[in-house]
């Protein structure tokens, strides 16, 4: 794990992950399949996880969303454990990827499902953190 994220993994912040450094999250749209059709998921929010592994791959993922045969998800393996996967022939791109993870307050945000947490309002980062493949302790499958 990188030793500059450890310090947050007590429990009061949250985690974003993205392609890019942001000097503030704006809420955004959210979209999900349903019944093969993507459709607005709620209201436009911010979203973070408490999962740092989950923060970090969709960082590193970034870039790949929407090129054809991409297709990425995660589930629990056990108590704190999480398989992340990864469809299409992104096994080496993920390997050379960077991104970054915000740290966020967790205060701003409210529990919404599984591992998701959202913001209605624009969020500040406590602190952009440089993340690689090197960075994921999880069990990754690629399929």
């Amino acid at each position: 794990m990188n030793n500059e994220l450890s310090e947050y993994t007590n429990g009061k912040f949250l985690f974003h992950g993205s392609d890019r450094v942001l000097k503030v999250l704006l809420p955004k749209q959210q979209k999900t399949m349903r019944d093969e059709i993507l459709v607005n998921d709620g209201k436009p929010a911010v979203c973070a996880t408490e999962t740092l592994d989950i923060a970090i791959f969709r960082a590193l993922t970034a870039c790949m969303r929407g090129q054809k045969g991409y297709k990425s998800s995660f589930s629990t393996e056990g108590p704190n454990k999480i398989k992340l996967r990864l469809a299409g022939d992104f096994e080496n791109e993920l390997k050379q990827s960077k991104g970054y993870v915000h740290v966020l307050d967790r205060k701003d945000f409210k529990f919404e499902r599984g591992y998701e947490w959202r913001s209605l309002k624009a969020v500040w980062p406590v602190e952009v953190i440089s993340v690689s493949y090197s960075d994921i302790i999880s069990i990754i499958e690629y399929i």
